[in-house]
């Protein structure tokens, strides 16, 4: 499936600071999906996700909804997102 701009919502008001900002995501997409590079680039043009934000994921594995965090590595001017790393905290 593609990115859902209605699932994603920012959880903090940072949006005009160099801090990072957190945003909450949930899809019926596996991780593997959800943390492939360029998976958030809709959110990089409209949203303006950015370098060090981090999103909370609640995503799909094998019907078992799992919570993720997803850290952002970088946004190409292009708005391509790459994901630096993910750490699953529950299963």
């Amino acid at each position: 499936m593609a990115f859902l701009a209605t699932a994603f919502v920012p959880m903090s008001s940072m949006a005009n600071s160099n801090a990072p900002r957190h945003f909450s995501y949930t899809t019926p997409d596996s991780k593997a999906t959800v943390v492939a590079s360029g998976y958030f680039d809709a959110a990089a043009l409209t949203l303006g996700l950015k370098q060090g934000d981090i999103i909370w994921s609640v995503d799909a594995n094998g019907g078992t909804e799992t919570f993720t965090t997803i850290f952002i590595d970088a946004v190409s001017g292009a708005g391509v997102v790459t994901v630096l790393s993910t750490v699953q905290i529950l299963a």
